[in-house]
């Protein structure tokens, strides 16, 4: 699962998505980011979870996490 962090208005961001969607890629917006479900075990990265698309999934299914700068 590939996640690129950005404004969900952000049509680069949109646009990226889908030419890696074959790649796992999703968006994460600050919608995403404010959901519960996010957890963070030091000690357990295997029990961490993240929440993306209101899914909530374990970090280690996250290959790699690209952010976008906003100019």
């Amino acid at each position: 699962m590939l996640l690129i962090i950005a404004h969900r208005g952000d049509t680069a961001a949109g646009g990226l998505v889908q030419r890696w969607v074959a790649y796992g890629a999703h968006l994460v917006s600050c919608d995403d980011l404010s959901n519960a479900g996010w957890c963070h075990y030091l000690s357990d990265l295997g029990a961490s979870t993240a929440v993306i698309g209101g899914r909530v999934v374990g970090i280690t299914q996250i290959t790699a996490v690209v952010t976008l700068d906003w100019v």
